[in-house]
C-alpha cells in the first residue's frame, strides 16, 4: 500500500499537496474525489473539494460514508469500511533523470547492436539466386510478429527488453523472415495475401505490358495503373483474378522468376492433346503455373456470383495465351470456349447500345449483363477484349475439324481502330467497319488502320477458310473436286486480294513502332500464308507434277519459312511472338516434311538435302524458344514424329 507523505498543519498558509497519480483508494477514484494529504477542515473547502482522499488505509471519505451507510443497514457495524488500493509496491519510483539515464544507455546498446548486425550483413553469405525465386518467397504474407508495439511500455525504460533479449529478438527475426534483401517492404494494408510483394508485382506488371502481345489492346494503362494505386479494398481496385493472369503470364519472362518447364516430353508427346494429363510427371509447380491456377480459381467463383464479368474476361483471354505457350492443349481450349461463351452474356459480340437481334438497347429490359460503358476509352477497351478473344479462338481451332465456338454472322461488333487514339482517349469520329460490311478485309481506312486492326482481319481470313473447310462438303456431297465450286474460287481471291490490299507502310512484315517491332504487322503477313496452306493442304497432291494446290501449298510453307530467316535476322527476343507464329512455322514444316519424304522415294537426294537443311532450321529456332515456352519443345517432338513415320 502506498504512504501517505508526513501531515501537514491546516493552519499553514501553503497549498495542500496532492497525492500521486494511482495513490488514491480504489473508491475515491470511482466517485472522482480529490485528494491530498494532512488533515484539513472539509468545511472550509469549495463543494468540490468537500471530500479529500489522504492516503490511509482507510481513507476518512471511505469511514464516513461507511458510517453514514450503516445508519440505514445497521449490519454493516459489524465489517469495516471497504478502502482499497493499488500494489505498486514492487514498482521502484523513479526520478526523471533517472529515466533519461536508462533511456539513454538503451540507445548506445540500441546504436551498437545495429552496427554489430550491419558489419555481419556486409560480409559475404550464399543467399537464393533471385532468378529461382519461390513461388511462397514471392507471396506475400502478414505474420502476426509485426503488430505494433504498446506505446506506454516502450517508453517505461524499466519494462524496456535488456540488450539480450533484443539480440535474441534480431536473429530469430532474421531466421523466419522469408526476404532478408534491400526490397524488404511493408505490406500494404488488405493487399491480396496470395500476390507477390508490391515491388515484385510492380516489376511484372511491367514485363506484362511489354511481352504480351496484346496488353496494351485488352488493357488501358493508364487507366489500369491509377486504379492499382488505389487501396487494395476499393471496390475500383482490379480483380484478383486479373492480377493472377498478369503475374502468371509475366512470370513467363521476368528475369526474377523461374519459367515454367516443358516436363518429360518423352513420355507424354505421343499423346499431343492429353499426354500430360494422362501421364502426369512429378515436376513442381512453378510460380506461373500457380498463379494461373489461382488466376481461374478466383475468375470462376467471380462468375458463379455475377462479379467483375468484365474482368474474367480478360483473366480468361490472358490465361488463353498463357496455356497457349505452355503448350497445355486441355486448359487453352477450355479457355478459349468460357472466354467466348461469357462475352455473348455480356453483350461484346455486338456494339454497344444494340441487342444480340439489332434492336436498341432498353434500360427497362436489358439483356446484356453489363451496363454500358462510361466512356470512350471503356467502349473501346470492350471492343478490343472481344476481338482478342475471337482470334485466339479462330486461331488456335484453325487446323482442326472442330466447330467453332461463334459463328460469324452472329457477330455485330465493330472492328478495332486504331491503338493511339484508344490509349490518348480520344473517341473515332466517323463511320466505324463492322464484320458484315462487303469488302472489310480489302479496304482499310488510314484512321482505323494499325497492326492490330489488320491482324484481326486476318483472323476473320482464317475463320472465313475454317468455315469454308467444314461447311462445303454438307452443303455440296457429290462434288468430286471441292476446288471447281464457287465458294472455293471467291475465297482463294479473297485471300490474294488480302495480302495484295495492305497499306504500303504495312507491305513489309517488319514495321518498327515506337516501341518496337509491330508484332501484329508480322503475325498478319504469316497468317496470310498459313490461310493459303488450310485452304489447300486437303486437297493437294504431291505426286501429281501438275497440281496447283501442291505448288501453292509449298510456295506458301516456303514463304513462312522465310518470314521467319527474316525476324530471326533482327535482334528482338522471337518468344515475345504470338504463339500463332510458332503453329505457323510448325505447319510449315510439316508441308516440308511431307515433301522431303517424297523427294527420298524418289531418289533425289540433293532435294532431299535442301528440304532437310529447311526442316533443321525449323526446329533449330523452336528449340531456341524453348527454353522459355514449351509450347515450342512441343512443336519440335510433333516434328520429330512426323519424321519418324514413314510416308
Amino acid at each position: 500500500m502506498p504512504r501517505a507523505q508526513p501531515e501537514v498543519d491546516s493552519s499553514s498558509s501553503h497549498p495542500p499537496h496532492l497525492l500521486k497519480r494511482r495513490q488514491a483508494c480504489h473508491q475515491c477514484r470511482r466517485r472522482k474525489l480529490k485528494w491530498s494529504v494532512g488533515s484539513i477542515d472539509l468545511t472550509e473547502l469549495p463543494e468540490s473539494s468537500s471530500q479529500l482522499s489522504d492516503a490511509q488505509k482507510p481513507c476518512s471519505p471511505c469511514v464516513k460514508s461507511h458510517r453514514f451507510a450503516s445508519y440505514s443497514n445497521p449490519g454493516l457495524l459489524q465489517t469495516g469500511p471497504e478502502c482499497t488500493y493499488d500494489d505498486l509496491t514492487s514498482t521502484p519510483v523513479v526520478k526523471p533523470r533517472t529515466k533519461y539515464q536508462i533511456l539513454e544507455n538503451k540507445i548506445r546498446e540500441l546504436e551498437s547492436l545495429v552496427g554489430q548486425q550491419s558489419k555481419e550483413k556486409e560480409s559475404p553469405s550464399a543467399g537464393p539466386s533471385a532468378s529461382t525465386l519461390d513461388p511462397s518467397v514471392a507471396s506475400t504474407e502478414t505474420p502476426r510478429d509485426n503488430d505494433p508495439l504498446d506505446v506506454p511500455n516502450i517508453l517505461d525504460p524499466l519494462l524496456f527488453p535488456s540488450l539480450e533479449q533484443l539480440s535474441a529478438m534480431s536473429e530469430l527475426q532474421t531466421i523466419d523472415s522469408p526476404s532478408d534483401h534491400p526490397g524488404q517492404q511493408l505490406v500494404i494494408s488488405g493487399w491480396p495475401t496470395r500476390l507477390p510483394k508490391p515491388d515484385l508485382f510492380y516489376h511484372l506488371v511491367d514485363v506484362f505490358f511489354t511481352c504480351y502481345p496484346h496488353a496494351h489492346y485488352i488493357l488501358h494503362r493508364p487507366s489500369f495503373m491509377v486504379s492499382l494505386a488505389l487501396p487494395p479494398k476499393s471496390p475500383d481496385f482490379p480483380h484478383v483474378s486479373l492480377l493472377h493472369a498478369i503475374c502468371a503470364y509475366a512470370g513467363v519472362f521476368s528475369y526474377l522468376i523461374k519459367p515454367p518447364t516443358a516436363g518429360d516430353l518423352e513420355k507424354i508427346y505421343r499423346d499431343f492433346i492429353f499426354g500430360d494429363r494422362r501421364r502426369p510427371d512429378s515436376k513442381e509447380e512453378s510460380f506461373a503455373e500457380m498463379h494461373a491456377k489461382w488466376a481461374e480459381e478466383t475468375a470462376s467463383q467471380a462468375s458463379v456470383m455475377g462479379f467483375n464479368m468484365l474482368e474474367c474476361v480478360q483473366t480468361l483471354v490472358i490465361l488463353s495465351s498463357f496455356y497457349a505457350s505452355q503448350g497445355r492443349w486441355v486448359e487453352l481450349w477450355s479457355t478459349l470456349g468460357d472466354a467466348l461463351r461469357i462475352a455473348v452474356p455480356l453483350g461484346l459480340n455486338t456494339r454497344s447500345g444494340f441487342r444480340g437481334d439489332g434492336t436498341a438497347h432498353s434500360s427497362d429490359s436489358p439483356e446484356t449483363l453489363l451496363p454500358n460503358p462510361a466512356n470512350c476509352v471503356e467502349e473501346e477497351a470492350r471492343v478490343n477484349l472481344f476481338w482478342v478473344a475471337y482470334a485466339n479462338e479462330r486461331l488456335s481451332e484453325a487446323p482442326g475439324s472442330w466447330a467453332m465456338c461463334l459463328d460469324d454472322q452472329d457477330i455485330h461488333q465493330l472492328l478495332p481502330g486504331g491503338l493511339s487514339h484508344f490509349e490518348a482517349g480520344h473517341d473515332i469520329q466517323g463511320a466505324r467497319q463492322s464484320l458484315g460490311l462487303p469488302d472489310v478485309l480489302l479496304q482499310h481506312p488510314p484512321e482505323l488502320t494499325d497492326g492490330f486492326s489488320l491482324y484481326i482481319k486476318a483472323t476473320i481470313l482464317i475463320s472465313k477458310t475454317k468455315s469454308f473447310n467444314l461447311r462445303i462438303r454438307h452443303k455440296y456431297p457429290d462434288a468430286t473436286d471441292v476446288r471447281e465450286v464457287p465458294e472455293f474460287y471467291e475465297l482463294e481471291q479473297l485471300i490474294a486480294s488480302f495480302r495484295k490490299s495492305f497499306p504500303q507502310q504495312y507491305n513489309s512484315p517488319i514495321s518498327q513502332t515506337a516501341r518496337g517491332l509491330d508484332i501484329h504487322v508480322y503475325a498478319t503477313h504469316l497468317i496470310s500464308q498459313f490461310a493459303i496452306i488450310l485452304l489447300h493442304d486437303k486437297h493437294a497432291n504431291l505426286y501429281s507434277p501438275n497440281c496447283q494446290s501442291t505448288r501453292k501449298l509449298v510456295a506458301a510453307a516456303r514463304a513462312i519459312l522465310d518470314l521467319m530467316y527474316t525476324v530471326c535476322s533482327t535482334s528482338y527476343d522471337i518468344t515475345r511472338l504470338p504463339s500463332i507464329c510458332v503453329q505457323c512455322w510448325g505447319r510449315s514444316a510439316s508441308v516440308l516434311i511431307r515433301l522431303y519424304k517424297l523427294e527420298i522415294s524418289r531418289g533425289n537426294q540433293e532435294e532431299a538435302l535442301a528440304i532437310d537443311i529447311e526442316i533443321q532450321s525449323i526446329r533449330f529456332v523452336l528449340n531456341q524458344m524453348g527454353s522459355r515456352l514449351p509450347m515450342a519443345l512441343k512443336y519440335d517432338k510433333a516434328i520429330d514424329f512426323e519424321l519418324e513415320v514413314k510416308g
